[in-house]
């Protein structure tokens, strides 16, 4: 039998034990802002945003269909140059491609749901049949590297998984077991650096209007364990034409991964881009259970640097709830540009998604800056001090040109 001393040295040991485990069960306050879906979508416009590394992901599910948008704030195209009143050379922030997932389809028959979790900044998908079969999906992106991982679960072995790769522009092909396919600006009949000079009459400052166009490549690769090549085909969502490429699992089995690697870089050929994304794909092959961690931990930090939480114990149809929620979603959108080269844009960001996915209000011009300020200034506030650097750097980055046009047209020296 224990003597007194003994038990109080024993109660304050459980009593700590006891503590801690309430601790490290207590929830993240974030979880409160989640955003739950218990019913498929319409459409591409009731997706789910998330991302990472200049990648926005819109993820939404329709007829059974899982949809993955892949956007970014760094893959521009050219396209030819309007004419009047708005004459004006056009480049269009493009989308990468989109992703769609099949599963096996008894497993919607019962129960869905769709789930933004703000603490990863991924999305969840859970599914289950009359039959009680289940299937759960992860969709994430590393938060410091353009590379997308979907991982899934289920309670029955089956290998009725596809994924179909959709793109509308650039080349696509299969490398034995994984899908490549990129776009790469060529320079040939649009030449937007030419025209901008030429139509500006700024003709003495050509050595200094950097090309940032030409040989701006984008594009991928597409590969998990377990999955072979599939199909080459043309698919059509909402009436825009693609074409298409598809990965199968090859054995039934209860657990599956997918990786995507994105690159969006300058490059001499397609062939040199895709060694250049062949080798990122090696390196990130490997480490998917610690970017996993370095991801999580990121977010992590994120939200304790910044929140907006009021009448926290209301719920969702309070007007004050509301205000916080949607200050944590609208920064969980922002933080994906955290390594973009270009800001993200005022009108949709990375995540326009409406039929042409392309399509974006003031699209002709592609950088406003009176309307980049209202989404880059708060974030002196809100501490977010490495988005706000991707803004600044695009700023400095044109001090030359800047510095030229004023000594040119106002001789400023």
């Amino acid at each position: 039998m224990l003597k007194p001393v003994e038990m109080r040295w024993y109660y304050l040991i459980i009593g700590f034990f006891l503590t801690t485990s309430t601790l490290v069960a207590k929830e993240h306050w974030i979880k409160d802002y989640d955003v739950v879906w218990n019913n498929q979508s319409e459409n591409s416009m009731q997706s789910m945003p998330c991302g990472g590394a200049g990648i926005g992901l819109n993820v939404w599910t329709e007829q059974e269909n899982i949809y993955v948008l892949i956007g970014s704030s760094d893959s521009w195209v050219e396209t030819p140059p309007r004419q009047a009143p708005f004459e004006y050379v056009m480049r269009k922030l493009a989308k990468l491609g989109r992703l769609r997932i099949n599963l096996p389809q008894e497993v919607f028959s019962k129960t869905f749901s769709q789930h933004t979790d703000l603490l990863s900044n991924s999305i969840l998908i859970d599914c289950q049949g009359e039959s009680g079969h289940t299937i759960s999906l992860r969709i994430w992106v590393d938060y410091y590297s353009p590379v997308i991982h979907i991982e899934g679960n289920s309670n029955f072995p089956t290998k009725d998984i596809k994924v179909q790769l959709e793109y509308w522009r650039g080349v696509g092909k299969f490398d034995d077991n994984t899908i490549e396919w990129g776009y790469r600006n060529e320079n040939t009949a649009t030449d937007s650096r030419a025209y901008y000079i030429a139509s500006r009459n700024i003709q003495p400052l050509a050595d200094v209007v950097p090309d940032l166009f030409t040989g701006l490549t984008f594009g991928g690769r597409i590969q998990g364990d377990n999955f072979i090549k599939g199909e080459e085909s043309k698919c059509d969502y909402a009436g825009i034409a693609a074409e298409a490429l598809s990965l199968k699992a090859q054995t039934p089995a209860t657990y599956f991964h997918l990786q995507t690697t994105l690159q969006i870089t300058k490059s001499s050929s397609l062939e040199q881009f895709f060694e250049s994304v062949r080798k990122l794909e090696q390196e990130k092959k490997n480490t998917y259970a610690t970017d996993w961690e370095k991801t999580l931990e990121a977010w992590k930090s994120r939200w304790e640097r910044s929140y907006i939480r009021i009448n926290t114990s209301k719920g969702e149809d309070d007007i004050g709830w509301q205000v916080g929620r949607n200050y944590q979603l609208f920064r969980a959108m922002l933080a994906t540009n955290n390594m973009g080269k270009f800001p993200t844009l005022f009108n949709g960001g990375l995540f326009t998604c409406s039929e042409d996915p392309e399509r974006r209000n003031w699209d002709w011009s592609e950088y406003m800056g009176q309307n980049q300020r209202l989404v880059y200034w708060p974030m002196l506030r809100s501490g977010d001090d490495d988005l706000l650097q991707v803004a600044l750097n695009f700023y400095k980055e044109r001090t030359p040109v800047c510095t030229a046009w004023a000594r040119l047209f106002w001789d400023i020296v």
